[in-house]
């Protein structure tokens, strides 16, 4: 069949042969079981129930947040360094909330004065009743040259806080200090509270308005995106009312599932498991229904339509949808809990957004008959007359100029690709959440203020602890420790090296290791493993038997980055070998899986280069957030195999009808549409995610909404059929299209 007698079907849907055949498949089955007279309303009766019982039995979820879990590391050095820390010292699990006073012409008697009664206050009966001890020139006077920059205009005073059992409960003694010091501050001297305790209210603060926020703006952008694509109220409505009861069942479950111990949830995973719902929910409603109004124009029986919709399309949202839920499982296999905590939750979120998706749709759907697309009901559509020119719209236009040139298409599309990807050059994964605030916030003015006016390594020194042997008291080894301390001055990058403090049972040494250089930043990680070498070399050649933890910022971030690499080794992988799997089993071919990856993984590297070089040269960010390339590799995989699934199982039918090449046009023509509206409104939920002032999420919202844009039009539209038409009948290989 030649291109120039595809038109017609481009509109009706009759060259060649009939599209439509006898259905008694599972799916058509299945499809007529939820939409019949009786299943349709017992179906939704199910699902009502079903909500009001995890709407009631199960507690809200979040008071079930995990917060710990995004930042845990497994059992690395600076995890059991922590430990020991907090068993041997007092005061070795406090949070430091550090008090920052700046006068920029220098610090006055008047500064000295306010700053004296703020520490006098933090050790006072009226003090915040987490805060355990004070450090500051008046409680240590010794420590005036650590305390004071060496310019004269910036001190720090150091509370302990207590970690409370959850850390949602530091915002209120934070929140105190912060009031308390409010109307000391004036025109010249600025009063900051930072550190981790300071950080973490500030955290806590943004999330804790920041759901309904996420929320707000999702709907709001989805059902007029929504409403810009059907012109109908009622099928705008419909999926925010199944996104509805999927969220509603997913945070029940999530409850139960934390409640018993399965999994960790986080306030960050939620949040990114209600964005997906609404991208993948209004997906999924979006194929079936795009495929129903097409059946309608054919088919004056609505439910035969719906029932032959819905066969032809559930097994391409199975599999899309299993695609999605094997990709996030794996982050099971992580050791870094940030992935591990987002695994369960997004997986267990998609798997009951496509139960919807296979249920409540087409029953509610079969309720609501051709009135759910009301005003602009399908009509019985008989073809074009009277020699009308033939409206195939900008896709059909595509199609027909791919299928003319499509090694020229493929070339073309995939030279634009990789030079998107030039921009991950230069680009390095940050670990400092202090700059991550996109916001102004106490906690990030005061870092600023202490990185501009002490040296960098102060901020956060390094913890070397040095552990003696069984039976041997520390206190009498103070030659022994001094010979490595002089060691650890050696090292690269060391700055200052403290004076030793000893546990009160004699155990445990502890060295305070000052850095150079930004202790957050790639050389003080670098550091890191250079000074453990050389503690354990100067314990053996001291003669001090024992050993050695180093702990710390600089040593946390060096075995996240660690752990990190380990995971994208690992989880990489692996992801790309079920998502083959997935596409080989669904289009029974062996070839076509292995360009379809390939092109889904140029797309991830085109994308993530783009964004990357809007981060660091336009907007001037540091680097990405060290999570986002495995976190953008999982989302733009799974979701970009959702377009493949539903464009590559509808040129399978066509083709199977009127050949290859007419087949590859006509599928391309009437999915892309559809899969244009499913990936603008994919790609915008994801980037409602920018609305918060938090860099990982700013950077995943961007990330994933560039990335679905690219797949949509430029992979889905270009690179995917060119590959087809040029591989002919070898796309199915071993198998064999048949009609």
């Amino acid at each position: 069949m030649s291109l120039k007698n595809i038109t017609p079907d481009l509109q009706t849907g009759k060259t060649g042969k009939s599209a439509r055949s006898a259905d008694t498949g599972l799916f058509y089955r299945a499809g007529a079981a939820v939409t019949g007279l009786r299943g349709r309303w017992v179906t939704v009766a199910v699902w009502i129930v079903g909500i009001a019982l995890l709407v009631v039995l199960p507690p809200k979820v979040s008071a079930l947040y995990s917060d710990g879990a995004s930042t845990g590391i497994g059992d690395q050095e600076s995890v059991r360094a922590a430990a020991l820390l907090k068993s041997k010292f007092p005061q070795g699990n406090a949070l430091p909330a550090i008090l920052v006073f700046n006068n920029p012409a220098g610090l006055t008697d008047q500064d000295y004065a306010k700053a004296k009664q703020v520490s006098d206050w933090l050790g006072s009966a009226q003090k915040p009743a987490a805060v355990v001890s004070v450090v500051s020139i008046n409680t240590v006077p010794q420590a005036k040259s650590e305390l004071v920059s060496a310019n004269g205009t910036t001190l720090e005073i150091i509370a302990a806080l207590q970690p409370p059992a959850a850390t949602t409960d530091l915002g209120p003694n934070v929140t105190a200090i912060r009031k308390y010091v409010e109307p000391l501050k004036s025109a010249s001297l600025k009063i900051n509270v930072t550190g981790p305790a300071g950080v973490i209210a500030d955290t806590t603060a943004i999330f804790s308005g920041a759901n309904f926020a996420l929320l707000t703006a999702t709907v709001a952008l989805v059902l007029v995106l929504l409403l810009i694509v059907y012109r109908s109220p009622l099928l705008a409505i419909t999926p925010l009312v199944v996104v509805f009861v999927a969220t509603e069942a997913v945070n029940g479950l999530l409850a139960l599932g934390a409640q018993a111990g399965l999994f960790q949830v986080t306030a960050q995973s939620n949040s990114i498991m209600e964005v997906l719902l609404f991208g993948v929910g209004v997906d999924y409603t979006i194929f079936l229904v795009s495929r129903y109004r097409e059946e309608l124009q054919r088919d004056g029986d609505r439910l035969a339509a719906l029932r032959h919709s819905y066969s032809r399309v559930s097994e391409a949202i199975l599999s899309s949808g299993a695609t999605v839920i094997a990709a996030l499982l794996t982050l099971l296999l992580a050791q870094l809990g940030l992935y591990k905590s987002l695994g369960p939750s997004l997986a267990i979120g998609v798997a009951v957004m496509l139960l919807v998706g296979l249920t409540l749709v087409p029953a509610l759907l079969a309720i609501v008959g051709r009135a759910a697309f009301w005003p602009f009901i399908p009509k019985i559509n008989t073809g074009t007359t009277g020699g009308q020119p033939e409206k195939v719209g900008l896709w059909g236009r595509l199609a027909r100029l791919v299928a003319g040139h499509p090694a020229r298409a493929l070339w073309a599309s995939t030279l634009v690709l990789l030079v998107l990807g030039l921009g991950n050059l230069g680009v390095i994964d940050v670990f400092n959440f202090l700059t991550g605030f996109r916001q102004p916030t106490d906690s990030a003015e005061g870092y600023k203020t202490l990185a501009a006016n002490f040296q960098p390594g102060a901020l956060a020194p390094t913890d070397v602890l040095l552990v003696a042997a069984n039976g041997v008291n520390l206190s009498d080894k103070q030659a022994a420790i001094g010979q490595v301390s002089q060691a650890i001055a050696a090292v690269p990058n060391v700055s200052k090296v403290g004076r030793p403090t000893i546990s009160p049972d004699n155990t445990v040494a502890r060295v305070q290791v000052t850095l150079k250089t930004d202790p957050y930043g790639e050389a003080a990680m670098d550091t890191i493993q250079p000074l453990r070498d050389t503690v354990k070399n100067s314990l053996a050649q001291s003669g001090l038997a024992g050993s050695s933890l180093v702990g710390g910022v600089s040593a946390q971030n060096a075995d996240t980055r660690t752990v990190n690499n380990a995971d994208k080794l690992l989880i990489i992988p692996v992801v790309v070998v079920l998502t083959t799997l997935i596409l080989g089993l669904l289009l029974r071919s062996v070839v076509a899986p292995l360009y379809l990856i390939v092109a889904v993984l140029l797309n991830f590297f085109a994308t993530v280069g783009a964004a990357s070089f809007l981060f660091v040269t336009i907007q001037g960010d540091d680097g990405r957030s060290y999570a986002i390339p495995l976190y953008a590799f999982i989302f733009l995989v799974s979701l970009g195999a959702d377009y493949t699934i539903f464009l590559m199982t509808r040129l399978r039918e066509e083709a199977v009808e009127h050949g290859l090449e007419a087949g590859t046009v006509l599928a391309l023509s009437k999915t892309g549409g559809v899969i244009t509206s499913a990936g603008l409104i994919l790609a915008g939920t994801f980037l409602v995610l920018t609305i918060l002032p938090i860099r990982e999420l700013y950077q995943l919202g961007v990330i994933v909404g560039l990335g679905v844009i690219l797949d949509t039009f430029v992979v889905r539209g270009i690179v995917v059929p060119a590959t087809v038409l040029l591989l002919k009948n070898l796309n199915w290989w071993p198998s064999r299209l048949r009609g």
